[in-house]
């Protein structure tokens, strides 16, 4: 079984959802869920299907522009949250500290054709008392 899983998404995360979004709750809500459906069946294409895969997981996110423009890699991190709350139930048990106790995050804006994110998704050993 693979240690670690790579999912490339189209685009960047969208900023509609993030914290600094103006958007009236109800509609900030809908993209929301539209945003994890998509990146659960971007998943459930990879094949995870079953129960959680693993225990205790790091994301780090790779966020690829293809526009010159600086971004905070913070607010993307933000704005990927729908991503994160998708792993819970395919991949970790819940998206809390206990199974996602890392998470980074890099912002690249060399030549790439199409803005992409990269997120790569690794089994991390579990403590032993």
């Amino acid at each position: 079984m693979k240690d670690k899983l790579v999912i490339d998404v189209r685009g960047l995360p969208n900023s509609k959802v993030g914290l600094n979004s103006r958007m009236f709750y109800k509609a900030k809500n809908k993209i929301f869920q539209k945003e994890k459906e998509t990146f659960s069946d971007l998943l459930i294409m990879e094949g995870h299907r079953q129960d959680p895969l693993w225990e205790k997981v790091s994301l780090e996110f790779t966020f690829n522009s293809a526009d010159k423009r600086h971004r905070d890699v913070d607010n993307l991190i933000g704005c990927a949250k729908p991503w994160i709350d998708a792993l819970q139930g395919l991949v970790i048990p819940a998206d809390d500290c206990r199974y996602l106790p890392r998470l980074t995050g890099e912002y690249n804006n060399e030549d790439v054709d199409e803005s992409f994110t990269r997120v790569v998704i690794k089994k991390l050993k579990q403590n032993v008392d």
